[in-house]
C-alpha cells in the first residue's frame, strides 16, 4: 500500500486535490477571492504538488471557479459511480483536448463511507508507473500514463502507436497502426477509439474474453479509448473503461 501525502482544499466554488505535498500552502484554507484561492494553488505548484480539479460538472458540488484563471495538472472526469455528471465531465474534457490543452485525466471513488452504490475503488485509477513509490505514481499520472476502470477487477488495456504507449507522443507516420490489446471484455461490450474529430466504433463484442484490433489514424493529433457496457445487463450503456491518449504530433 502505497500513502501519497495531500489535501483536497474544499471551497464552495469548487473542490481541488494538491497531491504530493505535505503543507501545500500557509495560513488558514478559506478565500474570499479568486486571487486568494489562485494564491493557494500557486503555492501548493511551488511546493511540488500535483493538482486535480475535482468533478467538476457534479450535481451538487460544481466547479464554478474559472479553470482558465487557474493553474492545474490533471482533471477528475470520472468520479464514484458513472453518471451524468460524469458524462458531461468527460465531454468537457474531450473539448479541452480537441483545443490543443494536453491536459491528462484521472478517476476516483471519492470513498468517504459505505452508502448505496458508492464503494472503495469504483472507479480504479490503472497507472503506468516505474514503481510503487508515490513520486513515480505522481509522475506517472502528470503525464497522463493512465486508465480508469469501473472497478479493479474490470476489463485492462494495452494501446501503443510506434514506440508510444498511453500519455506518450509519437510522430504520425503514414499507415503506422495502432494495435490495442485488451482482457476481460464481455459479450456486447462496445470498444470507441475517439479522437479531436472523429468516433471509430468496432462492431459489439462477439464473446467474453480478450480482444485485439488495430486503427490507422489518418493525421497527427491525438487517440483515446472508451469500453461501453451494460452493467449487470440491466443498466443503460455507459463508459466502464477510459483510457488517456496518445499524442500523435
Amino acid at each position: 500500500l502505497t500513502i501519497i501525502p495531500g489535501m483536497e482544499l474544499t471551497l464552495y466554488g469548487g473542490h481541488a486535490n494538491f497531491l504530493g505535498s505535505r503543507k501545500p500552502f500557509d495560513g488558514p484554507f478559506f478565500s474570499n477571492d479568486i486571487a486568494d484561492i489562485k494564491a493557494r494553488y500557486e503555492s501548493a505548484r511551488e511546493r511540488g504538488a500535483t493538482i486535480v480539479i475535482n468533478h467538476p460538472m457534479h450535481e451538487d458540488l460544481p466547479f464554478t471557479f474559472d479553470l482558465q484563471a487557474l493553474p492545474f495538472d490533471l482533471i477528475e472526469v470520472w468520479n464514484g459511480p458513472m453518471r451524468s455528471s460524469n458524462l458531461k465531465t468527460i465531454a468537457l474534457w474531450q473539448k479541452m483536448l480537441e483545443s490543443g490543452r494536453k491536459i491528462p485525466a484521472i478517476a476516483g471513488s471519492d470513498y468517504h463511507r459505505d452508502e448505496l452504490g458508492l464503494g472503495l475503488g469504483v472507479p480504479s485509477t490503472i497507472v503506468y508507473a516505474q514503481s510503487s513509490s508515490p513520486s513515480d505514481i505522481l509522475s506517472a499520472l502528470h503525464a497522463g500514463k493512465s486508465y480508469f476502470v469501473y472497478q479493479q477487477k474490470s476489463a485492462r488495456l494495452e494501446m501503443r502507436y510506434g514506440d508510444a504507449g498511453i500519455g506518450d507522443c509519437q510522430a504520425w507516420e503514414p499507415g503506422m497502426r495502432l494495435a490495442i490489446k485488451m482482457t476481460k471484455l464481455k459479450a456486447g461490450d462496445r470498444v470507441k477509439l475517439i479522437g479531436s474529430d472523429f468516433t471509430h466504433e468496432y462492431p459489439l463484442v462477439e464473446a467474453n474474453g480478450d480482444f485485439e484490433a488495430f486503427f490507422t489514424p489518418q493525421k497527427p493529433g491525438f487517440v483515446r479509448l472508451e469500453l461501453w457496457q451494460s452493467l449487470y445487463g440491466l443498466l443503460p450503456p455507459m463508459p466502464v473503461l477510459v483510457s488517456n491518449p496518445i499524442w500523435i504530433d
